[in-house]
C-alpha cells in the first residue's frame, strides 16, 4: 500500500512539473502581432503603450521576423484626438534595450519630448515613464524611439496621432497609410551593426511596407470623398506613391501636385506627413 501511495506521489509530481513547464514554455513565447488598431481618446484620457517583443510575420512570404512592438501592434495604435485635448500615456518597456517615445512635431512640453539626455533620461527595461501631451495642432503626427532608431524603429517601434481639427466639417472617409521598409537577410532582419551606418538612423530595405504589410489594400467609397494621411517612417528611403487612376479628383492637398495623373513623389523622409483628398467616381482603382 505504502508503495502505491509513493508512486501516485511521484507521478503526480511528475505531471505537476510537465504542466509548469508547458505553461512557462506558453507564457514566455512571443506571440504573432497584429495589425495597426485605431483608438478615440477624449481631453484627459490616460492610455497605456507597452514596448515588447513580438513575432511579425510578413504575409506572402516565408519571413518571420523578431520584432518590437506597441501594443503588439505594427504599425502601433493609431490615436485619435481632438485639436486643443490632452491625454496622458502610461509607456512600459519590456524590450531589452534602453528606450523612450518621440512624439514626432508636436507642440507640447518639453519634458515629455522623449529625447533621453535632453529632457528625459532612459526608460530602461521593465520600468515606464508617464507622458502628457498636448495637441494644439489638427494634423497627422507620429511617434517612435529616440535610442538607436536603426534597430528599434527598423524592427516596429512606430505608431501614429490623428489629430482631429476643430473647424472639420465633412464626413469625408479618413484612412491614415504608414509607409515603410525592411531590410531582410534570409528569414529575418539583417544583422544591426553596433553603430549606425548611414544618414538619418538606418538603412535601405529591400521589402516595402504600407501600414506594415506587403499586400496593403484599401477600399473605398464610390463618389464619397477620400482623406488619405500619408506618413514615410523609413529611416532613409523616399516613396514614390502611384494611385493608378485616371478618373480620380484631387481636392486636397498639402503638396504642390502638378501632376493629373496622380504621381506622386512622397521624398518625406522623416519630416512631414502629407495631406490627400480624392474623389474616386469609378469604382477600379490600385494603391502600389
Amino acid at each position: 500500500m505504502n508503495t502505491l501511495r509513493t508512486r501516485s506521489s511521484i507521478y503526480a509530481i511528475t505531471l505537476l512539473s510537465f504542466l509548469l513547464l508547458f505553461i512557462t514554455a506558453c507564457t514566455n513565447e512571443k506571440t504573432l502581432v497584429g495589425s495597426m488598431q485605431g483608438y478615440t481618446l477624449e481631453n484627459g484620457s490616460v492610455f497605456s503603450i507597452t514596448a515588447a517583443p513580438t513575432t511579425w510575420k510578413l504575409e506572402g512570404s516565408d519571413v518571420v521576423l523578431n520584432a518590437f512592438a506597441y501594443n503588439n501592434q505594427i504599425p502601433g495604435p493609431l490615436l485619435k484626438v481632438k485639436q486643443g485635448t490632452t491625454i496622458f500615456i502610461n509607456f512600459t518597456n519590456k524590450i531589452p534595450m534602453n528606450t523612450t517615445i518621440h512624439w514626432h512635431g508636436l507642440r507640447h512640453k518639453n519634458k515629455d519630448d522623449g529625447v533621453p539626455g535632453v529632457t528625459q533620461d532612459f526608460v530602461v527595461s521593465g520600468q515606464g515613464y508617464t507622458y502628457e501631451l498636448q495637441f494644439p495642432d489638427s494634423g497627422l503626427y507620429w511617434y517612435h524611439p529616440h535610442v538607436r532608431e536603426d534597430i528599434q524603429q527598423e524592427k516596429g517601434l512606430y505608431g501614429a496621432i490623428l489629430v482631429e481639427s476643430t473647424e472639420k466639417n465633412d464626413a469625408a472617409q479618413e484612412e491614415v497609410l504608414i509607409l515603410d521598409d525592411v531590410l531582410i537577410e534570409g528569414t529575418d532582419f539583417s544583422p544591426f551593426s553596433e553603430v549606425t551606418n548611414f544618414a538619418l538612423m538606418g538603412r535601405f530595405g529591400n521589402i516595402l511596407l504600407i501600414n506594415g504589410k506587403t499586400d496593403y489594400t484599401l477600399s473605398v467609397n464610390q463618389c464619397e470623398p477620400l482623406r488619405l494621411y500619408v506618413n514615410n517612417v523609413a529611416n532613409v528611403r523616399p516613396f514614390n506613391l502611384s494611385i493608378e487612376t485616371q478618373n480620380s479628383q484631387l481636392l486636397e492637398q498639402t503638396l504642390d501636385l502638378s501632376n493629373p495623373i496622380l504621381k506622386i513623389l512622397l521624398s518625406l523622409l522623416l519630416l512631414n506627413a502629407t495631406l490627400l483628398m480624392l474623389r474616386f467616381p469609378n469604382q477600379e482603382h490600385t494603391f502600389s
